[in-house]
């Protein structure tokens, strides 16, 4: 009885801790619940529902390109 628990137990942290996210202070999150547009995650440490919810990393600094002559 007491592996059962242990068991359990070992697949609920396993769990909890895949759903954490860090997101740097030049990223967004945007969460999509079963692949539908949830909310959009702030910098830090975030957490997600795994199975039912994904993150998306948006980076929001700006990129330049050069564009040759024509």
């Amino acid at each position: 009885m007491g592996y059962i628990f242990l068991g359990i137990v070992i697949v609920a942290v396993i769990y909890i801790l895949n759903g954490i996210r860090m997101l740097y202070q030049y990223e967004r999150g945007v969460v999509f619940t079963l692949g539908r547009f949830s909310h959009v995650k702030e910098p830090g440490l975030n957490w997600i529902v795994p199975i039912f919810q994904t993150m998306r990393r948006v980076d929001m600094r700006i990129k330049t390109v050069d564009v040759p002559k024509q």
